[in-house]
């Protein structure tokens, strides 16, 4: 047991000094370290789960189960036995991303990364809350504060789109990520059209695909000669940090499971009133999307918004979710899209003043204050 103990010394020490990496889930305040020490102080294996592939899962939880008992036998050395168990938990979670490994790095405490203010611009939606902007089924949001700018689905249809932009007075060359939600038509349909995304960088898409020509192509349809500099980023079950602050959920299955490209990913913001959610329909079931968003950033959620598809449910399957949205302890909701006009007005009388109106021409600005609302 020394023996073995001493080589953790050595190789843990030896892979602390490598060379470090730019990932944020790489440093010892980020997420995957976080979930690490606190399923290590409470025993529960499941609060890492998430961020390793299911093929993965037998290995960390019999590395997990080792440290503990390693933790219990030699508690003088217990820092480089967890340490030794990090190495192991980000080295698999990076290997699962297909991004290589090069070591933990020390904690970066920047404020120039912190969401100071964040703008969320709704540019497509079933309903105008400004008369200036067309309304159509589809959801899109553009969002703006954040190391980079995010069009987070694309609508249904292009001239909408485009139009609804020009009225924001967005320039589609100010767009630098964009994130689909699931590959609907009512959210992937804007991009259909002729314009051409020059600055776009990444498209993140909630598949596993092996090539930029054959996901945009077999995804939406969409000529690659639009897209002249992007890099698609495929999504799957795993959480992914687009940067500090800033997540996605990872790729969760619908509910029910015959929904046909129902597996659908939600975007995180970390900011410092709490959690903003963005959903494009949460075909994998709202209240699920809510606890998966705490589980990879454990704090409270201020704010959600976008489509909580609840058209079909009954009114006591409607009270259920919002007493589970009050449960979980969500401030502030802006449900528009497939939410249903039912499932809005119980969510609006559940939440008075903190109930947000959506609607295309919304704006939203979340700073350290709170929500400052927009819109004619």
């Amino acid at each position: 047991m020394k023996n073995f103990i001493l080589s953790l010394l050595i190789f843990t020490g030896l892979l602390i000094t490598t060379q470090t990496s730019f990932a944020h889930c790489d440093t010892k305040d980020g997420p995957v370290i976080l979930a690490a020490q606190k399923a290590l102080s409470t025993g529960n294996v499941k609060l890492i789960l998430i961020w390793v592939q299911p093929k993965d899962e037998s290995v960390i939880k019999e590395a997990f189960q080792k440290t503990l008992e390693l933790r219990k036998l030699s508690p003088a050395v217990q820092q480089a036995i967890d340490n030794y168990f990090f190495e192991t938990l980000v080295r698999i979670h990076r290997a699962g991303e297909g991004a290589p490994y090069t070591g933990l790095t020390d904690s970066v405490k920047d404020s120039s990364s912190i969401v100071s203010q964040v703008t969320i611009t709704i540019l497509y939606d079933n309903v105008s809350y400004d008369t200036m902007f067309t309304p159509s089924n589809g959801f899109s949001c553009f969002i703006t504060g954040l190391e980079k700018t995010i069009l987070f689905d694309a609508g249904g249809e292009p001239d909408i789109l485009l139009h609804n932009m020009k009225q924001a007075n967005i320039d589609p060359d100010r767009i630098q990520y964009l994130v689909f939600s699931h590959i609907h038509r009512d959210h992937i349909g804007g991009l259909m059209g002729e314009t051409v995304w020059k600055n776009m960088e990444t498209v993140f898409l909630p598949v596993k695909l092996d090539s930029l020509g054959e996901g945009i192509q077999r995804i939406a349809s969409l000529p690659v000669e639009l897209f002249p500099h992007v890099f698609l980023k495929r999504v799957d079950s795993l959480p992914v940090e687009l940067f500090p602050h800033v997540f996605l959920t990872g790729v969760m299955p619908p509910v029910p499971a015959n929904i046909i490209h129902g597996d659908e990913q939600s975007l995180i913001i970390d900011t410092p009133q709490g959690l903003v959610l963005i959903t494009g329909c949460a075909h994998p079931g709202i209240v699920s999307i809510l606890k998966r968003a705490k589980e990879i950033v454990n704090k409270d959620i201020y704010l959600v918004l976008g489509g909580f598809h609840l058209l079909n449910q009954t009114d006591e399957q409607i009270k259920t979710i919002v007493d589970s949205f009050k449960s979980i302890g969500v401030r502030y909701v802006g449900p528009t899209h497939c939410t249903g006009d039912k499932a809005k007005a119980a969510f609006r009388e559940a939440y008075g003043d903190h109930y947000v109106e959506m609607g295309a021409g919304r704006k939203i600005t979340l700073d350290k204050d709170g929500l400052l609302l927009f819109g004619h």
